[in-house]
């Protein structure tokens, strides 16, 4: 007997076209990746989160309750709802609808996203690197006042949080 493919939909929203999605959009494929979940959609939109009838969240409710999806990765809980009572609405539906993974990626690898790591309510979040951020920008600007060639984009990098390496 083989084993039912999970089948996912990923889930992103950036309230300004001034916003990036690029590394959402990449954290959460990875997120997929690591769970062996083949995403089917891709869902991003730009717009206010004030309302809970956005066509992209609607899209993914479609995909929910049509059955075609068994997994909802979600980049942040704060771009899934504007309040806990559409995110817990949503989170409702989708396991009203028997979707069996509810996978949320949270950014920054604050305090709180790591007690929710721990206790299984947030699946990951990507963490900066602030120390690194200041250093790089100090050199950079170093650079740039004494004639040196800067790059445009400096790297700082980020780390993946997950369960197994939450502290």
């Amino acid at each position: 007997m083989t084993a039912k493919p999970k089948i996912g939909v990923s889930y992103h929203r950036v309230s300004t076209t001034e916003q990036d999605p690029t590394l959402a959009r990449e954290e959460l494929r990875r997120a997929a990746q690591a769970r062996d979940i083949f995403l089917i959609d891709e869902v991003e939109e730009t717009g206010s989160g004030a309302r809970n009838d956005r066509p992209g969240l609607q899209r993914v409710m479609q995909l929910v309750r049509a059955h075609l999806v068994s997994n909802v990765l979600v980049w942040k809980l704060d771009r899934f709802g504007r309040s806990t009572i559409d995110v817990v609405s949503n989170v409702k539906t989708i396991k009203n609808a028997g979707a069996t993974g509810i996978i949320l990626v949270g950014f920054d690898g604050l305090p709180d996203e790591v007690t929710a790591i721990k206790a299984g309510t947030e699946t990951a979040s990507v963490a900066q690197h602030p120390a690194k951020i200041g250093s790089l920008g100090v050199a950079t600007l170093y650079a740039a006042i004494v004639g040196k060639k800067v790059s445009k984009n400096v790297d700082t990098g980020t780390s993946l949080i997950t369960s197994a390496n939450a502290k």
